[in-house]
């Protein structure tokens, strides 16, 4: 099956529940990039799914953006230590092995 022809067999799998949920076309293109990535191994935790679901304190991983991030126990930070609300989802960063 080409790239194309999942595209195509993805969206119509999840149209209908995006229009239910009335959701903006950044957020559509978020939940088919964690979708897709599922389908290339990475595991993403998704808190609105299940608000304790978080990481093991200050391990980095990536949010729904792809920003590195860390949890304190009770904030997520970045590098600079400055405090983020608006993290969704999150995967543990991907570790190339040979």
């Amino acid at each position: 099956m080409t790239i194309e022809e999942k595209a195509e067999e993805y969206i119509e799998k999840n149209c209908n529940i995006w229009e239910e949920e009335e959701l903006t076309v950044d957020e559509i293109v978020r939940l088919a990039y964690l979708d897709s990535a599922k389908e290339n191994g990475v595991v993403w935790h998704d808190l609105r799914k299940d608000s304790n679901d978080l990481p093991e304190e200050y391990i980095p991983v990536l949010n729904q953006y792809g920003e590195h991030r860390s949890y304190d126990g009770h904030y997520w930070r970045d590098c600079d230590d400055v405090i983020y609300t608006n993290v969704i989802a999150w995967c543990e960063i991907p570790q190339f092995k040979e």
